[in-house]
C-alpha cells in the first residue's frame, strides 16, 4: 500500500516536479524501490514455502 501511495503521489505531483527541482522527484523512486523489495521478499518466501502434506518425488 505504501509503494502504491508513493507512486500515485509521484504521478500526481509530476507538474510540480517538472517545474522546479526538489525532493518530490524522489517519491516515485522510493515507491518503485519499495515495490521491488516487497516483490523480491514475497518471492523468496514463496520459493522457501514447502507444500504441506506432500513429499517431493514421492508417491
Amino acid at each position: 500500500m505504501l509503494a502504491a501511495a508513493l507512486m500515485f503521489g509521484s504521478a500526481t505531483l509530476t507538474p510540480m516536479v517538472i517545474a522546479e527541482e526538489g525532493p518530490l522527484g524522489l517519491l516515485g523512486l522510493v515507491g518503485w524501490l519499495a515495490w521491488v523489495v516487497w516483490t523480491v521478499t514475497y518471492g523468496i518466501t514463496l520459493i522457501r514455502l514447502s507444500p504441506s502434506g506432500s513429499a517431493v518425488g514421492g508417491s
